[in-house]
Formats: C-alpha cells, sequence, structure tokens
C-alpha cells in the first residue's frame, strides 16, 4: 500500500512540474506573440501596452495548464482550436468597454451595429485579433516543445 501511495505521489509532482513549465512556456509565447500588436494599438500609451502584455503573460500561463490538460495526446485540431478561441474570446468580450453614449435595456448604441457602435466594434476586433494571434502562440510554442521533448502531454 506504501509502495502504490508513493508511486501516486511521485506521478502526481511530476504533473505539477510539467504543468508549471508549460506555464512558464505559455506565458512567455504569449506575450511575446501579442507584443507587437499591442504595441500598434497602444503606441501613445505606453503604461497600457505594458499592462496589457504583462496581463496576457498571466493569462497565456493559465491558457497552457487548460490546454495541456484539455489537449492530451489529442490530435483533434478542432479541439486545439477551441481552446485556443475560449480564451481569446473570453478576453475580448471582457474588454469592450461600453460607449457612453448608450442606452439602457436593451443595450442600443447605434450604428452601425444597434447593440455595438463602431467604437466598440473596434475594440472587440482588435482586441479578438490580438487575443487569437497571443494563445495561437502559445499553443504553438507548446506543440513545439512537446515534439522536442521539453514539455510532456497529460496523459492522465
Amino acid at each position: 500500500m506504501l509502495l502504490v501511495l508513493g508511486t501516486v505521489a511521485a506521478f502526481q509532482f511530476a504533473e505539477r512540474v510539467e504543468s508549471a513549465k508549460t506555464a512558464v512556456v505559455a506565458g512567455l509565447a504569449t506575450s511575446v506573440g501579442a507584443a507587437p500588436f499591442e504595441l500598434a494599438v497602444h503606441v501613445g500609451n505606453l503604461p497600457q501596452f505594458e499592462f496589457n502584455v504583462d496581463q496576457l503573460a498571466i493569462m497565456g500561463a493559465l491558457f497552457g495548464v487548460v490546454y495541456r490538460y484539455a489537449v492530451r495526446d489529442d490530435t483533434n485540431p478542432q479541439l486545439n482550436s477551441g481552446v485556443v478561441g475560449a480564451f481569446a474570446l473570453t478576453r475580448s468580450l471582457a474588454s469592450v468597454r461600453v460607449s457612453p453614449g448608450c442606452a439602457f435595456a436593451p443595450l442600443a448604441c447605434g450604428p452601425p451595429f444597434g447593440y455595438l457602435d463602431l467604437a466598440m466594434a473596434w475594440q472587440l476586433a482588435s482586441t479578438l485579433a490580438t487575443s487569437a494571434i497571443a494563445f495561437y502562440a502559445a499553443a504553438a510554442a507548446i506543440d513545439a516543445a512537446v515534439d522536442r521533448g521539453f514539455l510532456q502531454r497529460y496523459r492522465g
């Protein structure tokens, strides 16, 4: 019984180490992948650029751990893209600030989309593009690290 518990504990520790390594790789890849696009959008506001890249590093680390557990040994590209898309969409929707001229209940912001005005649509589109690139960069870095033997997929 003690031998089995020791084996389980060793397995759990090894999985935690792999998850930590994955978080580091993904955090770095996400921030590096997004930096040029964040700089282009926030060239006049460098503190916002820095905050967004720092924020993406943290989100990327969390993404990496989720990606590792969700994808496992699966070669289904829809699963991989789904994890990337879920993180990109969640970050993008949370970043949109409603324009001051919008009406409440039901939300009406005017042309061209009614629910979203042009300023909100631009926020959503630019953040969605940057987020997708950033999280795809993290997924590609994780996959490359697995292919080179630096990281291991979760097999649980």
